[in-house]
């Protein structure tokens, strides 16, 4: 059985997710806008991403990462960062506490 040899690219780097993190705050205003009706925005949003993904590209050359995987990664640490905040809020009400710092999980993204 023969097998395609195309290799799989390396996780993300903490360094890498703290580079893309940097990044969307510096651009958030534009990147979390909800007006998906404007071309131009839209447009806007994919230079912005394409943007971010040169620069990760810089300073990574050994990995060079697609606009769409840089996208798909910044939307797999939002979801995982909702669900490590849901657990610890869960968890701080099974205790009966119900605690301030719930959201400190997701301090990154939602800043």
């Amino acid at each position: 059985m023969e097998r395609n040899s195309t290799k799989r690219k390396p996780n993300f780097t903490e360094g890498e997710n703290l580079f893309l993190i940097d990044q969307y705050k510096h651009h958030k205003a534009v990147l979390s806008s909800k007006l998906n009706s404007s071309a131009m925005l839209n447009n806007e949003k994919y230079q912005i991403w394409q943007e971010i993904c040169s620069a990760l590209n810089e300073r990574n050359p050994h990995t060079i990462r697609t606009v769409e995987e840089v996208r798909k990664r910044w939307k797999n640490m939002v979801c995982n960062a909702k669900k490590e905040a849901l657990l610890f809020k869960r968890s701080q009400m099974e205790r009966g506490k119900i605690s301030i710092f719930s959201r400190q999980y997701s301090v990154l993204y939602f800043e």
